[in-house]
Protein backbone atom coordinates (compact mmCIF):
# COMPACT_ATOMS: atom_id res chain seq x y z
CA UNK A 1 0.00 0.00 0.00
CA UNK A 2 2.82 2.35 0.92
CA UNK A 3 4.65 1.71 -2.37
CA UNK A 4 1.45 2.29 -4.34
CA UNK A 5 0.78 5.56 -2.55
CA UNK A 6 4.38 6.63 -3.05
CA UNK A 7 4.26 5.84 -6.77
CA UNK A 8 0.92 7.66 -7.15
CA UNK A 9 2.23 10.74 -5.38
CA UNK A 10 5.20 10.69 -7.77
CA UNK A 11 2.75 10.50 -10.70
CA UNK A 12 3.96 7.03 -11.65
CA UNK A 13 0.39 5.86 -12.11
CA UNK A 14 1.05 2.59 -13.95
CA UNK A 15 3.46 1.54 -11.22
CA UNK A 16 0.98 2.54 -8.50
CA UNK A 17 -1.78 0.60 -10.22
CA UNK A 18 0.46 -2.46 -10.32
CA UNK A 19 1.16 -2.25 -6.58
CA UNK A 20 -2.52 -1.89 -5.69
CA UNK A 21 -3.48 -4.82 -7.94
CA UNK A 22 -0.81 -7.03 -6.40
CA UNK A 23 -1.95 -6.05 -2.92
CA UNK A 24 -5.56 -6.98 -3.72
CA UNK A 25 -4.44 -10.30 -5.20
CA UNK A 26 -2.73 -11.10 -1.90
CA UNK A 27 -5.34 -9.60 0.42
CA UNK A 28 -8.87 -8.98 -0.89
CA UNK A 29 -9.73 -7.28 2.40
CA UNK A 30 -7.27 -4.41 2.09
CA UNK A 31 -10.15 -2.00 1.48
CA UNK A 32 -8.08 1.16 1.03
CA UNK A 33 -6.43 -0.41 -2.02
CA UNK A 34 -9.80 -0.65 -3.80
CA UNK A 35 -10.37 3.06 -3.32
CA UNK A 36 -6.90 4.07 -4.46
CA UNK A 37 -6.97 1.75 -7.47
CA UNK A 38 -10.41 3.06 -8.45
CA UNK A 39 -9.09 6.63 -8.32
CA UNK A 40 -6.33 5.67 -10.74
CA UNK A 41 -8.49 3.83 -13.26
CA UNK A 42 -11.56 6.10 -13.12
CA UNK A 43 -10.36 8.69 -15.66
CA UNK A 44 -9.99 6.06 -18.39
CA UNK A 45 -12.53 3.43 -17.29
CA UNK A 46 -15.25 4.76 -15.02
CA UNK A 47 -17.28 1.55 -15.24
CA UNK A 48 -14.36 -0.58 -14.01
CA UNK A 49 -13.66 1.89 -11.18
CA UNK A 50 -17.28 1.53 -10.05
CA UNK A 51 -16.98 -2.26 -10.23
CA UNK A 52 -13.89 -2.16 -8.01
CA UNK A 53 -15.68 -0.05 -5.44
CA UNK A 54 -18.72 -2.32 -5.51
CA UNK A 55 -16.46 -5.33 -4.95
CA UNK A 56 -15.08 -3.58 -1.90
CA UNK A 57 -18.58 -2.80 -0.64
CA UNK A 58 -19.67 -6.39 -1.20
CA UNK A 59 -16.97 -7.49 1.23
CA UNK A 60 -17.39 -4.55 3.62
CA UNK A 61 -20.70 -2.68 3.10
CA UNK A 62 -19.80 -0.18 5.80
CA UNK A 63 -16.54 1.06 4.30
CA UNK A 64 -17.29 4.76 4.09
CA UNK A 65 -14.36 5.81 1.84
CA UNK A 66 -15.60 3.37 -0.84
CA UNK A 67 -19.11 4.83 -0.68
CA UNK A 68 -17.73 8.35 -1.01
CA UNK A 69 -15.49 7.33 -3.91
CA UNK A 70 -18.43 5.60 -5.62
CA UNK A 71 -20.49 8.78 -5.22
CA UNK A 72 -17.64 10.74 -6.77
CA UNK A 73 -17.72 8.56 -9.90
CA UNK A 74 -21.36 9.55 -10.41
CA UNK A 75 -21.14 13.21 -9.45
CA UNK A 76 -20.79 14.59 -12.99
CA UNK A 77 -22.85 11.96 -14.85
CA UNK A 78 -25.74 11.21 -12.48
CA UNK A 79 -26.02 13.55 -9.48
CA UNK A 80 -29.07 11.69 -8.12
CA UNK A 81 -27.13 8.45 -7.75
CA UNK A 82 -24.22 10.40 -6.25
CA UNK A 83 -26.62 11.85 -3.65
CA UNK A 84 -27.87 8.34 -2.83
CA UNK A 85 -24.33 7.16 -2.08
CA UNK A 86 -23.54 10.36 -0.19
CA UNK A 87 -26.57 9.74 2.01
CA UNK A 88 -25.49 6.16 2.65
CA UNK A 89 -22.02 7.40 3.62
CA UNK A 90 -23.51 9.98 6.01
CA UNK A 91 -25.40 7.23 7.81
CA UNK A 92 -22.15 5.44 8.67
CA UNK A 93 -20.36 6.63 11.78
Amino acid sequence: MFLGNLAASGRRYDEAESYFRRLLNVNRKYFEAYVELAKLVEPRDRHYARDLLRQCLTINPGFKPALIALADTYRSTDPEIACKYDEMARMIK
